[in-house]
């Protein structure tokens, strides 16, 4: 639970908590946490510094409470990986979901988040490594559950479904992280991707077969 959370009872914000955490999050995305300062954050939001920090705590606190709030978005485009019954298709989506990700990103913001503050080596990197290993397991753990899936309906050739989420987990960590400095990479990346997927599938079950 981050302190915004946890705001006492007494005279409302002026302001919404997540919002302002939305626009925090991509100037986070934007700038990297060492080169994010207090004016940054006041001229991004509009808030004074005191009520910056009164309602989330110091820098290292917002960014941990925006690193939570990215990491439910991540969560939330997980859940089909763990929910969609043809697991195969779910992760087509989710890579094709990627792709267009890299090519035209969110508000201008490239790559991931999370990627990026994990390519850091910035002071604040301890103060969210359980923010960082939630995003690595919960996806890893989402990919799995998705090929476990697809296995037992026979959709790809069996396999050991962990080893085989981690290339993919690995291949999204670097098209994310490529999308910061060349789009074109990280789409061939994400390309990659796809053709290692249509190598595990079962005979009659690629992409263009599924469809028709």
């Amino acid at each position: 639970m981050t302190k915004h959370d946890e705001t006492p009872r007494g005279r409302p914000l002026g302001f919404s908590p997540d919002a302002t955490l939305d626009k925090l999050m991509y100037l986070f995305w934007d700038k990297g946490y060492d080169h994010t300062t207090q004016s940054d954050m006041m001229e991004r939001t509009g808030l004074s510094s005191s009520s910056l920090y009164n309602t989330f705590g110091d820098k290292a606190a917002i960014f941990d409470a925006v690193l939570a709030r990215y990491n439910e978005g991540i969560d939330a485009g997980c859940a089909p990986l763990f929910d969609r019954a043809d697991g195969l298709e779910a992760l087509e989506v989710f890579i094709d979901r990627l792709g267009q990700h890299v090519k035209e990103p969110r508000l201008g913001s490239a790559g991931c988040l999370v990627v990026t503050t994990m390519s850091e080596a910035g002071g604040e990197a301890e103060a969210v490594d359980t923010r960082i290993n939630h995003y690595r397991a919960h996806i890893e753990e989402a990919m799995t559950a998705s090929l476990d899936r697809a296995e037992k309906s026979g959709t790809i050739v069996s396999g050991n479904p962990g080893e085989r989420a981690a290339i993919l987990f690995a291949m999204y960590i670097g098209a994310q992280a490529t999308a910061r400095v060349d789009a074109d990479s990280a789409s061939a990346m994400v390309q990659g991707m796809k053709s290692v997927l249509a190598g595990w599938m079962a005979p009659g079950e690629h992409r263009e077969n599924r469809r028709t």
